[in-house]
C-alpha cells in the first residue's frame, strides 16, 4: 500500500482503510525505550479476501445458474409454443372439417337447386309452342340463365296469326315465373276474349 517507508512517529497503529483484496505484507522497524532500532523489518503477512460474490467459484456458480435458467426458460416456451401449436392445429382441423360439412351442405343443396331449375327449364320449354306451328319461321331462343323471362307466342285462329316476343321483368326463376304469367295472359286475352 505503501511505496516507501512511513515517516518516525511515536504511534503503535497504522491504519490502511480499503485495502483491495490480496496478499500484503506489513513490515515495521521500530525502536525500543532506549532508541535502539531493530536491524532487520518485524514482518506481518496476510491476505484481504474478496467478498464472496467476487470469488471464482461463486461467478463461476452464478454463471453456471443463469445459463440453466435461461435454458429452462427456452424448453418452457418451447414446451408452451408446441401445446399452442397443437391447440391451434386441432382448431383448425375443426374449422376444416366445418368448412368441409358446409361446403358439401351446400353443393348438395345447388345440385338440389339446380335440378329444380332444370326441371323449370323443361316446364318452360313446354309452354313454348313448336317451333314448326308456322311455316318459314325460326325461333332464336337463349336464355341468360338455364330459365328466363324472356318468351315467345304464337297462334293461330285459322283468320289471324298472332306472334309475340316479350320481355319480362327479370332474369332466372323469377323470369320464368313472369314468362308463365304473361304466356298465359296472351293466351287468355286471344283465345277466350
Amino acid at each position: 500500500a505503501d511505496e516507501d517507508w512511513r515517516p518516525v512517529t511515536d504511534q503503535t497503529r497504522a491504519f490502511y482503510s480499503a485495502l483491495p483484496p490480496r496478499k500484503y505484507k506489513f513490515m515495521v522497524m521500530a525502536s525500543n525505550s532506549q532508541g535502539k532500532w531493530n536491524r532487520e523489518p518485524v514482518t506481518f503477512s496476510f491476505t484481504i479476501k474478496p467478498p464472496f460474490y467476487l470469488t471464482w467459484w461463486f461467478i463461476l456458480i452464478s454463471l453456471f445458474l443463469i445459463v440453466l435458467l435461461v435454458v429452462i426458460y427456452i424448453k418452457l416456451r418451447e414446451q408452451n409454443l408446441i401445446k399452442e401449436k397443437i391447440i391451434l392445429e386441432e382448431k383448425v382441423e375443426e374449422r376444416t372439417a366445418e368448412v368441409v360439412l358446409k361446403s358439401k351442405e351446400i353443393e348438395e343443396k345447388n345440385k338440389d337447386i339446380t335440378a329444380s331449375i332444370r326441371y323449370a327449364e323443361r316446364i318452360q320449354r313446354a309452354m313454348l309452342i313448336n317451333e314448326d306451328a308456322f311455316t318459314d319461321t325460326f325461333v332464336l331462343f337463349m336464355p341468360k340463365d338455364i330459365v328466363s323471362g324472356d318468351f315467345y307466342w304464337m297462334y293461330d285462329n285459322g283468320d289471324w296469326m298472332f306472334i309475340s316476343v316479350a320481355d319480362c321483368t327479370g332474369h332466372g326463376v323469377p323470369g320464368a315465373f313472369m314468362s308463365i304469367i304473361g304466356h298465359n295472359s296472351f293466351n287468355k286475352v286471344v283465345r277466350e276474349y
